[in-house]
């Protein structure tokens, strides 16, 4: 835990706890911290000391999810002393479902309750008293609390946590969040705040895929009598309310959260790197078992991504369908006059309808209205084509103009995207073909992909690649109300710019590739933009 970030609050601050623990750590060969934000914080603490810190993140608990309650059940629990309620916010929870509670809010209703776990048994019955009259005072009316003593006993622990419908963790600082956590494993919704590891370590992990799945707070909090803020009440009150409202969506949120969150987060991997960071990494010959190196990538698998698309994500998808009609899109779109003016990327799954006698008209009539406009065609070749050959299923593939043999469809494919400048230069007269040809890129990409992705201006479109022709794939095109799963993707086609290193690019490549960034990183100017 990190003393300094939160002792300041409360009369348990004091200057030998911070510095005893800065002097323990700079003793240290090797410090192991639990998720990015207590990693962080140790690096500080031993800068100039030569020490090493490794991050390290758990493997979720061995508890299965149950259907929500009947009645909606709130829980928020861990070592709650009323010392320490300025930092864990548990006067706050019982308030923030209180107001919830109240009856002009419509929301919840008297059957409704919350259970806090982990008052200090000493003044246990004074504490549930005043957390009832808190409670009381809030909704206008009485409101069923349970308080009880910390719970020794993790079966019993976690077979309630189950059975709840929504898990608090409020603090104002947490240095990662193990009841969170326990909460993500028992497939319980979670309203958790913004200042933790655990929402820092879903964010660095999965992105939008995995914070859309949970509802982020950001807690003020309040030095004196509460400990918090009368907004605060309010901001509680509300995410209270849209779990409750919404349980269903908010339940396989949640379901989804663990699915994604079991593949990149398991033992064996925490396993890998506390035996790389101690040195033993070669001698167990661990290699096989998926490092956090490989996670942010991982995320990305097709059929986990299609879960994700369909079944959460508050506002990332405005509409789904089959990837022709995106197609049909981008040709609605760079019809003059153009609503894409700066550039068009097609991000591997370059299918015949795009590059053919008709598309190349196409892309000809929009490149000369569009005097700056780039084409980027970012193709699929080498150990990529040959991958997704084999990915394809032979017996799916239709007759027509192109092999039914997997290997031999790439290869053709890949002849017809080469050819698509000069035919689209073909379509213009001559004192333009020069400049038009120049801006149409061509990026090899040579690293399998799990996703194709389509950019116009600031439009993007996802496609999550199966044993199908991508033209039959379902095709998600992304809100601009969602930045975070926006970013994402953009992050997604960097990291494959980065695999292709520049000895494979070659020389005649890598202008192609330096603009494509250029134009990426624009990208993400623009939408962190509307994020803030």
């Amino acid at each position: 835990m990190d003393y300094s970030a939160y002792t300041g609050m409360d009369a348990s601050d004091t200057e030998e706890k911070i510095t005893r623990q800065r002097r323990i750590l700079s003793a240290a060969n090797v410090i192991l911290a639990v998720g990015p934000k207590l990693k962080e914080s140790a690096e500080a603490k031993v800068a100039g000391a030569g020490v090493r810190v490794e991050q390290v993140i758990p493997g979720l608990a061995e508890v299965s999810g149950v259907s929500p309650p009947t009645r909606f059940r709130a829980i928020t629990y861990g070592r709650l002393e009323a010392s320490n309620d300025r930092l864990k916010q548990t006067s706050l929870a019982v308030a923030g479902f209180a107001r919830a509670s109240a009856p002009k809010y419509g929301g919840l209703v008297p059957d409704d309750n919350i259970t806090v776990i982990g008052i200090d048994s000493d003044g246990r019955l004074a504490h549930h008293r005043e957390l009832l009259e808190l409670a009381q005072d809030e909704a206008k009316r009485a409101v069923q609390v349970h308080a009880w003593p910390y719970l020794d006993d993790r079966i019993k622990l976690l077979d309630h946590l189950r059975n709840s419908s929504v898990c608090l963790m409020l603090s104002v600082h947490e240095g990662f969040g193990l009841a969170g956590w326990e909460a993500i494993a028992a497939e319980v919704p979670l309203i958790v705040s913004r200042n933790s590891g655990l929402f820092e370590t879903i964010d660095r992990l999965a992105g939008g895929m995995g914070t859309g799945c949970l509802v982020g707070v950001d807690i003020r909090g309040a030095v004196g009598v509460p400990a918090y803020r009368p907004e605060d009440v309010d901001t509680v009150s509300n995410a209270i309310l849209e779990v409750s409202k919404n349980i269903g969506r908010a339940k396989t949120n949640a379901v989804t959260l663990k699915r994604l969150i079991q593949r990149l987060c398991t033992w064996p991997s925490l396993a890998e790197t506390v035996a790389a960071a101690l040195g033993f990494g070669d001698t167990l010959a661990l290699s096989s078992i998926q490092t956090l190196s490989r996670v942010g990538v991982d995320r990305w698998e097709s059929r986990l991504l299609l879960d994700v698309l369909l079944n959460s994500q508050r506002n990332v998808v405005d509409e789904a369908s089959k990837r022709n009609r995106a197609f049909a899109n981008l040709w609605d779109s760079i019809a003059p006059p153009s609503s894409v003016i700066s550039s068009v990327i097609l991000f591997g799954g370059v299918s015949s309808g795009l590059c053919n006698d008709e598309a190349a008209g196409r892309f000809s009539r929009w490149l000369a209205s569009n005097s700056a406009a780039e084409l980027v065609l970012c193709y699929e070749t080498g150990d990529a084509a040959v991958s997704r050959a084999k990915a394809l299923a032979e017996e799916k593939l239709p007759d027509g103009d192109l092999p039914t043999n997997p290997i031999e469809r790439m290869e053709q494919k890949e002849r017809r995207i080469l050819t698509l400048r000069e035919r689209v230069v073909a379509n213009v007269p001559a004192p333009e073909a020069d400049g038009i040809s120049r801006r149409i890129r061509y990026v090899p990409l040579r690293c399998p992909l799990t996703t194709y992705i389509m950019v116009l201006d600031e439009q993007l479109f996802i496609t999550p690649v199966f044993d199908i022709r991508s033209t039959n794939s379902l095709t998600f095109t992304l809100s601009r109300e969602s930045p975070e799963f926006e970013l994402d993707v953009v992050e997604y086609m960097v990291h494959h710019l980065a695999r292709n290193d520049e000895a494979t690019h070659g020389a005649d490549v890598l202008p192609d590739v330096r603009r494509l960034k250029e134009l990426l990183g624009s990208l993400k100017t623009a939408i962190a933009g509307r994020k803030s």
